[in-house]
């Protein structure tokens, strides 16, 4: 099930905690490549499991903690990088340049200074809603004023 489609698998997403079987680990000391399906029962003692998503995206409360200290951080290198007249730069943010409530990638964007005009967007997103038929659920947040909040990448 949660093998990727390219290797024939459905691409599922785990959200459990599912036990790989031991009789499905020794064919995975055969290659480097890891198990890519499970034959049998889900019992062994080993009690390696199949990577959930709860590993790679973080609680809201978490992501607020860090949000904090990441903008706190940024705060203290633009501070530092004025005192040294010079500009950040990309190794500067490095770190954290995917972090933050909103993102701080999102304040090097072609087009940050428009959307510093766009006064009210959380208020209309709100009343499309009404307007739309289709269901957002994500409906409070936008990804070019939020940055992206989720990315499944270390998932793979």
């Amino acid at each position: 099930f949660y093998t990727p489609k390219e290797l024939g698998g459905l691409g599922m997403l785990s959200m459990g905690h599912v036990l790989i079987p031991q009789s499905d680990l020794r064919y995975a000391k055969q290659t480097d490549v890891g198990p890519t399906h499970y034959r049998s029962g889900l019992s062994h003692d080993a009690d390696q499991l199949i990577p959930n998503l709860y590993r790679y995206i973080l609680p809201w409360e978490q992501e607020f903690i860090d949000s904090k200290r990441v903008w706190a951080e940024y705060m203290l290198k633009r501070k530092k990088a004025a005192e040294e007249n010079r500009r950040l730069t990309l190794e500067d943010l490095e770190d954290s340049w995917d972090r933050g409530i909103p993102r701080i990638n999102t304040l090097f964007q072609k087009d940050r200074h428009t959307l510093a005009y766009d006064k009210g967007w959380r208020v209309r997103t709100e009343f499309q809603q009404y307007q739309s038929l289709r269901q957002n659920p994500f409906y409070w947040t936008h990804q070019r004023h939020d940055g992206k909040l989720w990315s499944l990448n270390n998932y793979r």
